[in-house]
């Protein structure tokens, strides 16, 4: 039972396709149960198997709202008829369920003599490869991905920290709250403090950044607030739950909660009525 386990599990992670007549392609998943929107590593060789032709191959994933990759590497050899490619890929499947991994695989077939053709001009006299265009099937890879807990909002491992500039100030004059979160796993632009009767809120799209690299993916959101009101005011806590999936533990991300105090001031000596925030650090508003 152990040497079928091991059969099955071999021919499951590292698929040795056909050859397809000229060209052998391999694709190894780093993980085939993942959980939803668990970072997932796909490497895939390509090879030229028939050494009498000049080949070039292009290959990618297929685009899915099932899930989201990014190239994260790849190598050429352009030996003399012995054409070689490896790729790297980051995948984050985007939902519980079966979800089919497809490729898009084109192979050119040339020869000596037009390539040679090819470079015979020179910059002003470009002259075009002639070759041969094939479409290549690649059989599609399925992943059983795992439902995250009810109610997650992250999925990695991330910090999220908050400072609010000051907790006093006059009728109209915001206060500043900036909030960073960071970490690495996968996450998108969402909204954090919603809209209240008790207070007027300046804010913009939150920074994003992220970089994808073969060791996954490192990201940030940062936002920045004015916030004002006429009278004392509370900004509510915000807690973010997240899950770990390499540990599989869950854990919650807590904006806290502040009181801000506002002192009144003579609304008669103001130019006008409409409470818009300073320019502030930070803030290019």
């Amino acid at each position: 039972m152990p040497i079928i386990k091991f059969l099955f599990l071999t021919l499951f992670f590292i698929i040795n396709l056909l050859y397809a007549n000229d060209v052998e392609y391999n694709l190894h998943l780093s993980n085939n149960t993942p959980y939803e929107k668990e970072a997932v590593f796909l490497e895939v060789n390509l090879t030229q198997v028939d050494q009498s032709k000049v080949m070039l191959f292009q290959f990618s994933l297929k685009a899915s709202s099932n899930y989201e990759f990014h190239q994260v590497g790849f190598k050429e050899r352009e030996k003399y008829h012995d054409l070689r490619h490896e790729y790297l890929y980051l995948i984050y499947p985007k939902k519980s369920g079966q979800v089919l991994l497809e490729f898009e695989m084109r192979k050119s077939i040339t020869d000596d003599d037009k390539v040679a053709y090819s470079i015979s001009g020179d910059r002003d006299n470009v002259k075009g490869l002639q070759k041969k265009d094939i479409k290549v099937e690649v059989m599609p890879l399925s992943l059983e991905v795992k439902a995250i807990p009810k109610g997650t909002d992250l999925v990695g491992d991330f910090t999220l920290t908050a400072k609010l500039d000051r907790k006093s100030t006059e009728a109209y004059d915001p206060v500043n709250l900036n909030v960073l979160l960071k970490g690495k796993g996968y996450i998108s632009p969402f909204k954090l403090l919603k809209d209240s009767e008790n207070y007027k809120l300046f804010t913009q799209n939150p920074k994003f950044k992220t970089f994808h690299t073969s060791n996954g993916s490192t990201s940030s959101l940062e936002w920045h607030y004015a916030i004002s009101a006429k009278e004392n005011f509370g900004i509510d806590k915000r807690v973010l739950k997240a899950f770990n999936p390499l540990n599989e533990k869950v854990y919650e991300l807590v904006l806290p909660s502040y009181d801000v105090k506002v002192k009144q001031i003579d609304e008669a000596s103001l130019l006008d009525k409409e409470d818009y925030p300073a320019k502030s650090e930070g803030i290019d508003w």
